[in-house]
């Protein structure tokens, strides 16, 4: 909550017992929304409470909008995201990766969709035909793998030459790229 919650000290007091109490992850979120009723319920409970002092200032922060003003946002996420790399907390939970042909497929779309969003929490940009490669490898019916063997990464949507030369070298460290299937196994 602004100017109650997001002092530097308090943040990463919570990160830090966040830590010690066992946390996995940390996940990020932009703040307090004032939409409708919320926003009426929450102002009402601050009024009447001993944090009255800080209804002027979060109504000047939102400005009428649902949402504090994404420079707020970007320099909060900022400074959560270097409390949780000094305290060794993942910002992402880790996601479920299937044993068939889709593993693969989930592993690269986990790592390019984790870089869009590191990459929007330090620069407050999107790369959305990342964004959109990775989410498309989610519904690939084959295993990128296969694709890769064959060369046609580039036939893959969103697949462009920088998300390529990205994702290449992880490919080329895979074990089952190197591992022979059916009769080439045994010759």
């Amino acid at each position: 909550i602004p100017f109650l919650e997001d002092s530097e000290n308090n943040m990463e007091d919570v990160i830090r017992k966040s830590k010690e109490a066992g946390a996995d992850f940390l996940l990020f979120s932009p703040g307090l929304t004032m939409r409708d009723s919320q926003a009426e319920f929450f102002l009402k409970k601050l009024k009447n409470s001993k944090y009255k002092d800080i209804i002027k200032p979060i109504l000047n922060l939102y400005k009428g909008k649902m949402q504090p003003p994404s420079d707020y946002v970007k320099n909060l996420h900022l400074k959560l995201l270097y409390h949780s790399e000094k305290y060794d907390l993942a910002i992402r939970i880790k996601r479920w990766i299937p044993s068939d042909y889709r593993k693969w497929n989930y592993k690269i779309s986990e790592l390019l969709l984790n870089k869009v969003y590191l990459d929007n929490l330090k620069t407050g940009k999107s790369n959305k035909t990342m964004m959109w490669a990775g989410l498309n490898l989610n519904n690939l019916e084959e295993s990128i793998l296969d694709v890769y063997k064959r060369g046609e990464l580039s036939k893959l949507r969103n697949f462009k030459p920088e998300i390529i030369k990205y994702v290449k070298p992880y490919l080329d460290k895979t074990k089952e790229l190197r591992q022979r299937k059916g009769l080439d196994k045994f010759l």
